[in-house]
């Protein structure tokens, strides 16, 4: 989400703006009611549908119907599949024991200790 650089009356009532990514749109697309979702093959030549070094694609084209096309400039979107949590509480790319030792050496002492006598007597 981002503020918009303009102050024209026709932009909206806040002046902000969110864009959701070519994955986000294909499943909004699908969720609501569509059949089939396309991608186009090929996207004008303009700088904002094509990446660089330096510049991420910030435009996507996409089509959208009850009923199947059939032509050679569309090529099929399948609905992007949902990652098993939403909200991963789990640390991105650290094994699960290093990341149950820095919980261990970031408690209280005295909970270390209880911990390590626990493990002491195999309970």
């Amino acid at each position: 989400m981002r503020d918009e650089k303009s102050d024209l009356e026709d932009q909206g009532i806040s002046r902000t703006v969110s864009f959701p990514s070519e994955g986000g749109l294909i499943k909004m697309a699908y969720r609501s009611g569509f059949a089939h979702v396309y991608h186009f093959k090929e996207l004008p030549e303009h700088r904002f549908y094509r990446s660089t070094v330096s510049w991420k694609r910030g435009r996507i084209i996409l089509a959208a119907s009850n009923a199947p096309l059939d032509f050679h400039f569309l090529t099929a979107a399948p609905e992007p599949l949902n990652p098993p949590d939403s909200w991963p509480t789990a640390r991105t790319g650290v094994p699960p024991i290093l990341g149950r030792i820095q919980d261990f050496l970031h408690r209280p002492w005295h909970q270390k200790m209880r911990t390590l006598q626990r493990l002491r007597s195999g309970k």
